[in-house]
């Protein structure tokens, strides 16, 4: 929808700015990351639509890593590698949002071109508690790191839970343990 696309572009015009006064000198290597909806994922034009919001705030491709939900590439994992092929030729860096293992396999997380993957909610809660989900979630990791893929646990919402992915490998996390939501200002002064 028109609305979507406004936020997406927003999100880049915001993300040049911010960029530029804030990392470029500093961080060299960071990244803003955008999610993008399903719909736009499956959009056939998606790469070119991206590259011309890239060219309005005048960032390179990268300084952002798109995060692509789960669902967008499901449906058809074909064009779906299409797609992320294209993105990553222009440049993005990828990662796959929501991750459950219940639409995609594992051989799908060695065919895409995935930088990073941030497991779901239900498989973060679910690995709290000793068990198979837990299992899942260590080898998981192993299979990952084997791929070069960097593994994200959100959300993270106590000590605990940071702990305990941090001990299973996890490369990052997010939640409110980690940093709660704050605004740019916010940030900056903080």
């Amino acid at each position: 929808s028109s609305l979507i696309w406004s936020l997406t572009r927003a999100a880049f015009l915001e993300a040049g700015n911010w960029f530029r006064a804030h990392l470029q000198d500093k961080h060299r290597d960071a990244r803003v990351a955008i999610n993008l909806s399903p719909r736009q994922v499956r959009r056939a034009d998606i790469t070119h639509a991206l590259t011309q919001l890239l060219k309005e705030a005048d960032i390179p491709a990268s300084w952002i890593e798109l995060e692509i939900p789960e669902c967008g590439i499901a449906q058809d994992p074909i064009q779906g590698r299409r797609r992320l092929n294209e993105l990553r030729e222009a440049g993005f860096a990828l990662c796959l949002d929501g991750f459950t293992a219940t639409r995609l396999s594992l051989l799908h997380l060695a065919e895409l071109p995935f930088d990073r993957i941030k497991l779901d909610r239900s498989l973060c809660d679910g690995a709290c508690e000793e068990g198979p989900v837990r299992l899942i979630c260590e080898h998981l990791t192993a299979v990952c790191h084997s791929l070069q893929i960097r593994l994200t646990a959100y959300p993270m919402e106590s000590e605990e839970q940071s702990a305990l992915f941090r001990q299973m490998g996890f490369d990052l996390m997010q939640g409110h343990e980690i940093a709660p939501p704050q605004s740019i200002l916010a940030f900056q002064t903080g």
